[in-house]
């Protein structure tokens, strides 16, 4: 894989001489180095640390709920063909949430409302989860968990810009 242009064995002279001055322009252009220091300096930034926490801590309850949801469902007392079946409406839910949330956070230009509204809506759907409800209002209150999926597009793509726009040097090219 070529890391520049002028080392791309693909790329004419031509190109090659175009590709160059094209990137003269660029104050943001990637830095040639030692890729070590690249990966220790990208290892030992605190915001890649930071970052790292918060989509760690969005990711993480929606995956176990995902790979963990025919068990809860069938520890409710439905046959596995029965939790089967309804684990597919809420990951439909998910779906659905996930795009209208993109669309309408596209159409404001803003993430951060999105973000929080469906981390709300989950933490409601989480605490009545731990409580001592019914198994059909457990159900529902997956559901309301499952929105929570709705903002991880815009918490990725909140992340990327935010380390873009803060970052001090491009040199940490081991974190892209």
């Amino acid at each position: 894989m070529a890391d520049y242009p002028d080392t791309a064995k693909f790329l004419t002279t031509a190109e090659r001489s175009f590709v160059i001055e094209k990137r003269k322009g660029d104050a943001g252009h990637d830095e040639e180095g030692d890729a070590a220091q690249q990966v220790w300096a990208a290892f030992t930034d605190w915001q890649v640390w930071a970052l790292s926490a918060v989509l760690f801590s969005l990711t993480a309850p929606s995956y176990g709920l995902v790979y963990f949801l025919p068990l809860i469902i069938n520890g409710f007392g439905y046959s596995p063909s029965i939790t089967q079946l309804l684990s597919i409406p809420i990951s439909v839910v998910a779906t659905i949430s996930m795009l209208i949330t993109a669309h309408y956070s596209d159409k404001v230009k803003l993430r951060s409302p999105f973000i929080f509204g469906a981390q709300s809506v989950a933490l409601v759907g989480y605490v009545i989860s731990i409580s001592d409800a019914p198994p059909g209002i457990k159900y529902f209150a997956f559901y309301l968990c499952f929105i929570a999926t709705s903002a991880i597009p815009g918490v990725i793509s909140w992340l990327v810009t935010f380390r873009l726009l803060t970052r001090a040097c491009t040199c940490p090219r081991a974190e892209g």
